[in-house]
């Protein structure tokens, strides 16, 4: 079944479910560690850690902040190597059981810091409206039934952010409206004396 013609019964837009399977009472997030589910650069390599320390060493920095923490893994790796650093994870779950002490871990991002703020695939998990231009060359939100996975197109929708950076040009093609992405990174960059380091997925605008 097409996504225009399914039933809209139970559906929901995209951001909306995809906020309540990573973030919800049963989320994702708060269910279990990333790296059960994930193999990224954080927990991948241990040469990640290194080359974040070879950063922090080159700016003469003190300070870590990081964002998306997950199991603490690079937390915990940058200790090993120089347990001087101030260490700071950011991240709904928990604080995870072996996390050395001397590691601050919180649900939200301290007012102001100063160090470096680095944040390993954390924007691909802030979640966003996803659209689809259709037959007629009408963007329009796609809705999704969380329990079924179904899918429907919903309303025409305008968007400055998409006609700007990702602008769809062919039927049935998708995209992410990214503001919500980039309104919490520039919430964070204000946030940080020191660098601020994005690490993510991305596309150019001409791709």
């Amino acid at each position: 079944m097409s996504s225009g013609a399914a039933s809209r019964s139970g559906m929901v837009p995209w951001r909306h479910a995809w906020q309540e399977a990573l973030y919800g009472d049963q989320g994702l997030f708060l269910r279990d560690r990333p790296a059960d589910h994930f193999s990224t650069s954080v927990n991948a390599n241990p040469l990640f850690a290194e080359a974040v320390l070879t950063l922090i060493r080159r700016e003469d920095l003190s300070g870590v902040v990081d964002m998306g923490a997950g199991g603490g893994e690079l937390l915990t790796a940058l200790h090993r190597l120089d347990p001087t650093l101030l260490l700071h994870g950011v991240d709904v779950a928990d604080r995870p059981p072996p996390l050395d002490p001397s590691i601050v871990w919180n649900s939200t991002l301290p007012h102001r810091f100063a160090g470096l703020l680095v944040a390993p695939e954390w924007l691909d998990n802030v979640p966003c409206d996803v659209v689809e231009l259709d037959a007629d060359g009408s963007v329009r939100l796609v809705l999704v039934n969380p329990t079924t996975g179904e899918q429907a197109l919903g309303d025409p929708i305008e968007s400055p952010w998409l006609e700007a950076w990702w602008p769809l040009a062919e039927p049935g093609h998708r995209a992410e409206i990214g503001e919500p992405r980039d309104q919490a990174w520039a919430d964070a960059v204000r946030r940080v004396d020191g660098i601020a380091l994005a690490i993510d997925y991305a596309h150019t605008r001409e791709g």
